[in-house]
């Protein structure tokens, strides 16, 4: 049985070697293919994470839904939301902080990338150049511009790539096949001078005879990758062009392999997995680490704890249970139903009206509810806290007192000492009634306390 198992372990380990063999691409042969091959990198990165940065933006809008329905609805749903809030606050500043230095090496990455697509449009243009100077002297060897009968040297055409390419257009990038992408290869890295000569026609080569009338000469220029071809045969045969010479040229001056390394950094910067979570999603919602202790704090009956423990687990699990449903089954229901069935404030023609969450659909218009229900209760609260209580003096009762020492015990009271009877003294009557006051701050609101915190969303 060991021996058995031992050989499953070779074959499934020999099997995933050959898959991810397989994911390796082969690397871009010519200047077209590079280019093509360079902006299909380029874009994997760009959906990614525009893909993480629409997430973000998701996620930011049913943050501020999750804001205003708790402002908007009847405290056990306002409690319901406030462990969804929390872990959707930590999504976004997880998924925020994941999209930042992707931002940054995809700028890099796409001016890199931008620079050698130029380069590799030049080389394509040089290596297509087939242009020659030619002069043919008639009757005489006198050299005038009439003679040049070929002036095509140094023409350059545009820079045009096979509409298709079924090789290229198979290679498809993927997470896998980045891991090991090749270089890409460069371009024309040489330029090889060209020669003929025909002494007294354009056949008769000129190895052995002086130029003469009807004779023709002619140079021309050849960009390529190739080695200069050997010219040994061409001097018994001059009427035909030969490559005479070689020079180095950098046309892609390293921008191909500055491009390979900004894509291969763009790479190492894309980590966007937090950016997956969806606020919508209990599976997402319930892992987030500070889902937990908001449901102790807000549903378990413990509001100022700041961590939980496992003696927790079980009012934990029982709350949450109660309002999302075993594994979550009710979490769409009791959150997200509850959510778009709120009504909240929003304006039409200029006139408030009361209209579904639902209904409201752009970060503009929910942070403009949110903050009307704001103005209400703020505003509420703060004539509370200006108002003083306006009540009936009170009456001390003080001449029904005949004895000293009762009078000065009595509140409000003195003694007249000279006319021998209590009378009310007015600086005790007003220590009496100082402070008191009606407060009513706070009244039921549970939320408006943490009003400054929820509008911070209205940032993004």
């Amino acid at each position: 049985m060991l021996a058995v198992a031992a050989l499953a372990v070779l074959l499934t380990a020999g099997t995933h070697r050959a898959s991810s063999a397989t994911k390796t691409n082969t690397a871009c042969s010519t200047e077209c293919t590079c280019r093509t091959r360079l902006l299909k990198r380029l874009n994997f990165y760009q959906e990614m994470y525009n893909t993480g940065l629409q997430r973000l933006r998701d996620n930011q809008l049913h943050l501020l839904k999750l804001i205003l329905a708790a402002e908007a609805a009847s405290k056990p749903v306002a409690l319901r939301l406030l462990p969804v809030i929390e872990a959707g606050q930590s999504m976004a500043e997880t998924c925020e902080k994941a999209l930042k230095p992707v931002e940054a090496k995809l700028q890099a990455a796409s001016i890199a990338v931008g620079e050698a697509l130029g380069a590799y449009s030049g080389s394509i243009r040089l290596r297509t150049h087939t242009g020659n100077a030619e002069t043919t002297f008639s009757t005489n060897l006198h050299y005038t511009d009439a003679k040049m009968t070929v002036k095509t040297l140094g023409g350059l055409s545009a820079a045009k790539c096979a509409e298709k390419d079924d090789t290229e257009d198979a290679i498809k990038i993927t997470e896998e096949s980045e891991k090991t992408e090749p270089d890409p290869t460069g371009g024309v890295d040489k330029v090889i001078l060209t020669s003929k000569c025909g002494y007294n026609s354009p056949t008769a080569s000129c190895h052995d005879n002086a130029l003469a009338a009807n004779g023709v000469f002619g140079v021309g220029l050849k960009y390529t990758t190739e080695p200069k071809a050997d010219h040994t045969g061409w001097r018994q045969a001059t009427h035909t062009y030969g490559e005479i010479n070689a020079a180095a040229i950098d046309v892609m001056e390293g921008n191909h392999t500055a491009a390979h390394k900004a894509l291969n950094d763009l790479r190492d910067a894309t980590k966007l997995k937090p950016c997956n979570a969806r606020v919508t999603e209990y599976a997402d919602v319930s892992t987030q680490s500070n889902f937990r202790l908001m449901v102790l704090k807000a549903l378990a009956g413990k509001p100022t704890a700041e961590e939980t423990a496992s003696k927790d687990d079980a009012i934990i699990t029982s709350a949450i249970n109660k309002n999302y449903g075993d594994g979550g089954a009710s979490f769409e229901a009791n959150v997200w139903s509850a959510v778009k069935n709120t009504n909240a404030p929003q304006v039409t023609n200029d006139k408030e009206k009361n209209d579904k969450i639902e209904n409201i659909v752009t970060a503009s218009t929910l942070g403009n509810s949110l903050v009307r229900i704001l103005v209400k209760k703020l505003t509420a609260v703060q004539k509370d806290d200006t108002k003083e209580q306006v009540s009936e003096p009170k009456t001390t009762d003080c001449g029904g007192i005949t004895e000293k020492n009762q009078c000065e015990k009595k509140d409000g009271c003195k003694y007249n000492d000279k006319e021998k009877k209590c009378e009310e003294d007015p600086a005790k009557a007003t220590t009496a009634t100082k402070g008191d006051k009606t407060n009513s701050t706070g009244s039921n609101s549970f939320v408006i306390k943490k009003a400054p915190l929820w509008l911070a969303v209205l940032l993004f």
